[in-house]
């Protein structure tokens, strides 16, 4: 407080405001503020400075709700609905949350996102436009991409075996960046990839993600439970908690995805999901697929999801060995755009472990992870 009276640079209702949060427990009879109270008193807040030039953050342009107008709901979120719009004369996917009353998890959930996505610049990262958060329903505001999804992308467009795995090069560069500044996406798979008008691969939706170095403390996140487990390392299934290697197991099931079409694991019915890939070190089966899976790439996928996090390659070797793949791969061999029938994939292949006893699950253990999870969690 004495820092930002002795600024003289902050508001006189935010000094207030922190006044009132400080006399609890100081001063006789003083009486805390509810926690809306504290939202709405911010949302003011940053009313005033949006409307005050030269106020705004550098990094994340504030956003005036009346300056947005929404069209059509094109999508949802962990805790949001995306919807097509328009902003400054021009179309832009708008993430919005669910409800207005936003409670403390949600509100900070949403802010945390704003935090993380507004510092990213790379360029198969999408790019955060900005937010508004001075609103009964707080929302981001990204570019919006009129092939959405990896999956939709390949499904409507005719592509190549070379464009698949550029593809994929696209979302490991951008995944190698995201280690780079210290990040962990936790939530990477071929629907939270988007596509550009170019074809270029951009990993989108950090609502998971966080710092690596906030990974580190198991079990104090409640977000790690929640998630798609199909893209789960059976590491995080057993002890919910991400890691650059949990990413990485992540790339080997998305790229599966990018080449097949298929979700990982599509004929597992859910309920024997744990079993198959913690107990069973089950994995998709790359020598099925429609069209031919190079083996060099085959090789990398299965290196990806080893059921050992420490056999699993970086981010940056995952780049350079696609890129060495893309150099000889053929232009001209065309892809399917539709997956196989669920029912034609049967073949799995069972993974060797290492330390075959440290996964090993009784029926008390499959019990055990299913309350952990028990409602958090998005099967996809």
């Amino acid at each position: 407080m004495k820092r930002l009276l002795d600024n003289g640079t902050a508001p006189d209702s935010l000094v207030d405001l922190i006044r009132r949060c400080e006399d609890v427990g100081r001063v006789d009879g003083a009486v805390p503020p509810l926690f809306d109270e504290i939202i709405d008193g911010l949302h003011r807040i940053m009313a005033d400075l949006i409307a005050t030039p030269g106020q705004q953050p550098i990094d994340t342009p504030w956003i005036q709700e009346e300056h947005v107008t929404f069209i059509e709901l094109i999508g949802r979120g962990g805790y949001g609905e995306v919807y097509l719009g328009t902003w400054d004369g021009k179309e832009v996917a708008l993430k919005k949350v669910f409800r207005g009353d936003m409670g403390r998890d949600l509100y900070t959930a949403f802010a945390a996102e704003i935090e993380i996505w507004s510092g990213l610049k790379h360029e198969n990262v999408l790019r955060l436009s900005g937010a508004c958060l001075t609103t009964a329903f707080p929302f981001i505001v990204s570019p919006f991409m009129k092939y959405g999804t990896a999956l939709s992308y390949l499904r409507s467009v005719p592509t190549t075996t070379y464009q698949r795995i550029k593809l994929m090069l696209d979302i490991a560069r951008g995944m190698a960046y995201l280690h780079s500044v210290g990040l962990v996406h936790a939530d990477l798979k071929a629907s939270n990839v988007l596509v550009a008008d170019d074809g270029t691969g951009l990993v989108c939706d950090f609502g998971y993600a966080k710092l690596e170095s906030a990974t580190r403390q198991k079990g104090a996140d409640p977000s790690e439970r929640v998630g798609t487990p199909r893209w789960m390392p059976p590491e995080r299934l057993l002890e919910h908690t991400s890691n650059k290697e949990g990413d990485v197991y992540a790339m080997g099931m998305t790229a599966y995805e990018i080449w097949t079409l298929e979700r990982p694991f599509g004929d597992v019915p859910d309920a024997r999901l744990w079993s198959r890939i913690i107990d069973g070190d089950l994995r998709p089966c790359c020598d099925s697929t429609s069209v031919a899976m190079p083996a060099q790439l085959k090789s990398l996928i299965e290196r990806c999801w080893a059921p050992e996090p420490k056999d699993r390659p970086s981010f940056e070797v995952v780049e350079q060995e696609l890129q060495e793949i893309l150099f000889v791969c053929p232009t001209d061999i065309p892809m399917p755009q539709e997956p196989r029938a669920v029912e034609t994939i049967t073949a799995k292949v069972a993974v060797k472990r290492t330390k075959r006893d440290e996964l090993n699950l009784n029926v008390g253990d499959v019990i055990k992870v299913l309350g952990r999870f028990a409602g958090g969690l998005e099967f996809g």
